[in-house]
């Protein structure tokens, strides 16, 4: 889970205030707010992120790696862009291939689409310097669970896993399992990952580490600014 009392110790840090009076401040709040997130833990993050750039997600979240980071800013503005479609059957056709956002109506036939002959167009997204298609991937979120950090409508970019070995408990993922698609904190214990949502109301799930067949770790938030 978000350490949320470390965040703001370490927001206080990259914005150089020592109160949370002078924090709100530099976030372009009322004196009030951070101590107000603070006594409701519900922390707008919407308002961070847009504040906050070139600062590792981990770090930001946890505390652990390095403060600048090393290989994708996390960033929630206008940033990615669709630049065109691509079918299932071009797609893997290619040794080069783009990076292609998955869309929340596709979730629940994600893997299998690709191996049948049913073939459809999907979004070319540009996210930059970042063009690997066999090593990110972009997915829409639709829901609720991981609010307030992640909402309905964002695309987030995950970085493929090659094994469950490189969980880190404190990111977030997007899993892949039989039953489709789902974005979750993880936890893991021997034979099994617990997935785990932001927003409290709903409670834990357990699936077996068998049967997850892709694992994308988040490292890019992308949410579009009216």
């Amino acid at each position: 889970m978000i350490d949320k009392k470390g965040l703001i110790v370490r927001l206080k840090k990259i914005l150089k205030a020592k109160t949370n009076a002078e924090l709100a401040a530099k976030l372009g709040l009322e004196a009030s707010a951070i101590s107000n997130w603070i006594k409701r833990k519900k922390f707008n993050y919407s308002i961070i992120f847009n504040k906050i750039q070139g600062i590792d997600l981990h770090w930001l979240l946890t505390g652990k790696g390095d403060m600048v980071y090393s290989r994708v800013p996390l960033r929630t503005r206008n940033h990615a862009s669709i630049e065109n479609f691509i079918s299932t059957e071009e797609f893997l056709k290619r040794e080069n291939r783009p990076v292609i956002l998955i869309p929340e109506k596709v979730y629940a036939g994600y893997l299998s689409d690709f191996s049948t002959e049913r073939h459809y167009q999907l979004p070319i997204v540009d996210f930059m310097d970042y063009k690997d298609g066999n090593r990110y991937r972009s997915f829409e979120i639709s829901g609720d669970s991981m609010e307030d950090m992640i909402q309905a409508g964002d695309y987030v970019l995950g970085e493929k896993l090659s094994n469950l070995n490189e969980i880190n408990e404190k990111a977030i993922y997007v899993i892949c399992t039989y039953e489709g698609l789902v974005c979750k904190c993880v936890e893991t214990d021997k034979n099994n990952l617990i997935l785990r949502s932001i927003n409290q109301k709903y409670t834990d799930k357990i699936i077996q580490k068998e049967d997850v067949r892709e694992l994308w770790r988040v490292i890019w938030i992308h949410r579009k600014v009216n």
